[in-house]
């Protein structure tokens, strides 16, 4: 995994959200050079139609 995984310790959810990562579905936040991926953090509704459409573009299709 490219990121570091704010979860808590939850093996479970930091292997899903690697899968969406790795997909290109999410990307993450970057911090001082290291990539953090933050479930419990706020999304911006531009940030959600970017991840549906790449989800359906590249991933369901």
């Amino acid at each position: 995994m490219g990121a570091r995984c704010a979860l808590g310790g939850s093996a479970g959810g930091c292997a899903s959200l690697a899968w969406a990562l790795d997909a290109g579905v999410m990307d993450g936040r970057e911090i001082d050079g290291t990539r953090y991926l933050d479930p419990q953090g706020s999304a911006w509704r531009s940030a959600v139609g970017k991840m549906t459409a790449t989800l359906e573009r590249d991933v369901l299709q």
